[in-house]
């Protein structure tokens, strides 16, 4: 018997005989380089690529001599499949997980070398990831997971946010009874808001 995978390939089968003989096969994927012979010889045995990611296929391939017949057995993996959803993620910098479904026809690994995000669940059919609080205030900061079926690759890519931060100077103001105004100097690393918590006498 012979196995192939989803690429398909070739064969050379020896055949040892006392007389005239023919191949067949008996599935358009395979075929040999010439359908008859005499004595011993050989076949070149050509596979294509199985392009279904449902199941494997086989066939045979049938040599004939007078009232003699030998039987060759051959096997084809399906193809590779593999799919993420979603395929990334933006995080927080605050420590949080995701959970994503795997689609995959096969068994499956995931790999992952950034110490701030680690893998802590792997089910059939899901991964989940926790990404720990990201302290930088300058930066944010990515990495990909990996997750291998077979032949068939796909990843994860995570961002991760930088920590927000923001100082206002001064923190406290002290207005005379007729009131005033003040500037407050506000440094921080992203878009901000100002809001009053009593509008009535304070914007």
């Amino acid at each position: 018997d012979l196995l192939f995978n989803a690429y398909g390939g070739s064969e050379r089968l020896n055949v040892t005989s006392d007389g005239d003989w023919t191949v067949e096969t008996d599935a358009a994927w395979l075929w040999t380089n010439n359908t008859s012979g005499s004595g011993n010889g050989s076949v070149m045995l050509n596979v294509s690529e199985n392009t279904s990611s449902e199941s494997n296929r086989y066939a045979n391939v049938t040599f004939k001599c007078g009232g003699a017949k030998a039987v060759v057995t051959v096997s084809q993996s399906k193809k590779d499949s593999l799919t993420i959803t979603p395929p990334n993620w933006n995080a927080s910098s605050s420590s949080e997980s995701k959970t994503f479904i795997v689609s995959a026809n096969g068994p499956w690994t995931a790999t992952c070398n950034e110490q701030w995000l680690s893998i802590t669940s792997k089910l059939d059919n899901s991964i989940t990831l926790l990404v720990y609080e990201n302290t930088d205030i300058t930066n944010s900061r990515s990495a990909v997971v990996t997750i291998t079926c077979g032949s068939a690759t796909s990843s994860i890519t995570v961002v991760q946010a930088k920590k927000t931060s923001i100082i206002v100077d001064p923190d406290s103001c002290i207005f005379e009874v007729n009131g005033g105004e003040n500037f407050i100097t506000v440094t921080a690393n992203g878009t901000w808001i100002a809001v009053s918590s009593d509008p009535d006498w304070l914007t």
